[in-house]
């Protein structure tokens, strides 16, 4: 049986790209046995089942299917990206409340220096 390896490569520096392996497997009660070995980018042993057409890695970055199919590796690597850009946008609208916040301390210094001259 063959498992196919589909790996979100983002290397800095370098253009990003999908990697996709495909590999030998044995199918256990509740694994998949590399035959041949695991993918480079694949950090385990064996896959679990549960790790069938989910996100898995360090990064969330690598999906393993049973089949190939194009469609459903772009459209899970989309919704985690879109996830990615809504989490970064988050965190955008939370550094400007802490600029504002900022700016207010500084008005306050002035306000503050205003009221305490000494002339």
């Amino acid at each position: 049986m063959k498992l196919y390896f589909y790996h979100l490569s983002k290397p800095l520096g370098e253009k990003p790209r999908i990697e996709v392996e495909e590999c030998e497997v044995e199918e256990m009660r509740r694994s998949y046995q590399p035959i041949d070995g695991l993918p480079r980018f694949y950090f385990g042993c064996y896959v679990m089942k549960d790790e069938i057409g989910n996100l898995t890695g360090r990064n969330r970055d690598t999906l393993i299917l049973t089949e190939k199919d194009t469609w459903k590796v772009s459209e899970i690597f989309k919704e985690k990206l879109h996830y990615e850009i809504e989490q970064y946008q988050n965190k955008i609208e939370s550094l400007k409340k802490d600029v504002a916040k900022t700016y207010g301390l500084i008005d306050m210094v002035d306000d503050w220096r205003l009221e305490n001259e000494t002339h």
